[in-house]
């Protein structure tokens, strides 16, 4: 990510996807948090790039 409109843009993509709660990207971090309902489609992570469960 380089500025805010970044930011924007990943969340507003990735809201658009099914099973999505929520979405948070974070500049600073170079990260980008989401919340998915349990039952998502399980293609949904191979869809994301770089997709990783924050534990």
């Amino acid at each position: 990510m380089h500025c805010r409109g970044c930011e924007a843009a990943i969340e507003s993509a990735v809201n658009e996807l099914d099973a999505i709660r929520s979405v948070r990207a974070h500049l600073a971090q170079d990260k980008v948090t989401v919340t998915w309902d349990d039952d998502m489609d399980s293609s949904l992570p191979t869809r994301c790039h770089k997709m990783h469960p924050m534990i």
